[in-house]
């Protein structure tokens, strides 16, 4: 008997989050859960054969701050940034997540009783690792302070690209006291490396991060 994509996506709708909505993306599946001021979100990401042969390809979590986003996402309605940038405030891959069976996860989906071999991974890796990243990071502050104690490198996997300028939006947001420090830097950054059109957003944010805050004060 065939295993359908159906069967597939009844399968995955078995594992079920309380609060959160199951949606299809394409090859993955996102669980997701809308708070008044964020959204907290599951990735199963997966690659099918012929339909009917399905594997698990990674999973991961990340929250979309409202007011972090709502900020970048006006800046770039009026400039667009450079390059590819990403809609999420903070991320995290859960590959080599400490105590996961990931043989188990690379097994091949070909019928329900070979995805119940990965559902009890999958679901380790919500419990243990996606559910306690949801309440860690509860507000932009536990981001900025957390963030802040990291080598670039790993702040760089952690918050959303491009890195810099939603660090300017997070920084502001949170009173840091060396924001105008950052912001001269990276500004003298782009200019030492021509970087005109990334110069041209970072002024065009600073001044939004300026005069829109004060306004809502």
């Amino acid at each position: 008997m065939i295993y359908s994509s159906e069967d597939f996506k009844r399968d995955i709708h078995q594992i079920g989050l309380k609060d959160f909505e199951l949606k299809g993306v394409v090859q993955g599946w996102l669980f997701v859960r809308d708070q008044h001021d964020r959204s907290e979100i599951i990735t199963l990401s997966y690659r099918d054969y012929a339909s009917h042969s399905f594997y698990i390809d990674g999973v991961s979590v990340e929250i979309y701050f409202n007011e972090v986003e709502s900020i970048f996402e006006s800046a770039a309605k009026k400039i667009k940034p450079k390059g590819v940038y990403h809609n999420t405030t903070v991320q995290k891959s859960l590959v080599g997540a400490e105590g996961i069976n990931y043989k188990a996860l690379e097994t091949e989906i070909n019928s329900s009783s070979a995805f119940s071999t990965v559902r009890g991974e999958i679901e380790l890796l919500i419990k243990n690792f996606a559910l306690p990243f949801f309440e860690k990071y509860k507000t932009v502050q536990n981001v900025f302070e957390e963030s802040e104690k990291m080598a670039i490198g790993q702040m760089a996997s952690f918050i959303g690209q491009p890195l810099p300028f939603r660090r300017m939006i997070i920084k502001k947001l949170c009173h840091d006291l060396n924001y105008e420090t950052y912001c001269k830097k990276f500004e003298e950054h782009l200019i030492n490396t021509s970087s005109k059109d990334d110069l041209i957003f970072m002024k065009f944010l600073r001044e939004l991060l300026e005069t829109g805050l004060k306004s809502e004060e």
